[in-house]
């Protein structure tokens, strides 16, 4: 499935230099009950508007389904970027350390459901390699890695795949350290 109509007429109308276009475009989505368009329009303002792209994060987050692969790819991006999602009123962390450490969690926790609900290997080797390094604040988890790394290296896409060996290869040698 292509992208949707209202997304490709909002980017049509923010490259040709008409952002309230743009942003009025995708507002009638997100009244049409399309979250993700809450989330393009926040990725639109964001940072010249920090505020309204939180408060735009975070109703996306109120209203995204289970099993919307686009919201949730979209969320993962925003939050990636830097939008931090908090809602008016919410308390902010206060150290910058741990409004990324909330952020990052946000963004992982979006692109596992996206790799979850798509399958794309290139999802999911970035949901293994958050696993294998800890990545992000993720807690290194080998199992975690071993499932996610050997699912996309299925694809025999050759960096995957390559990737995939050398995590075998120096969880074999943990293993056989840990035995000795």
């Amino acid at each position: 499935m292509g992208r949707p109509t209202w997304l490709t007429l909002a980017y049509a109308a923010r490259d040709a230099g008409d952002e309230q276009r743009a942003a009025a475009i995708l507002r009638e989505a997100a009244s049409e009950g399309h979250p993700e368009a809450l989330v393009r329009l926040a990725i639109m303002i964001w940072p010249k508007q920090e505020s309204v792209a939180d408060e735009l994060i975070a109703n996306a987050e109120a209203q995204v389904g289970d099993e919307d692969f686009d919201t949730h790819f979209a969320l993962h991006h925003a939050y990636s970027l830097g939008i931090q999602g908090m809602a008016p009123g919410a308390k902010r962390p206060e150290s910058a350390t741990a409004r990324y450490q909330l952020r990052a969690g946000k963004a992982f926790r979006h692109l596992k459901v996206a790799a979850e609900l798509d399958g794309h290997p290139r999802l999911r080797f970035s949901v293994g390699v958050h696993y294998w390094h800890g990545l992000n604040g993720v807690e290194k988890d080998d199992a975690e890695a071993e499932y996610w790394l050997s699912q996309a290296a299925r694809s025999l896409e050759p960096d995957i795949v390559k990737a995939y060996r050398k995590f075998s290869r120096e969880r074999s040698r943990k293993s056989r350290r840990s035995e000795a």
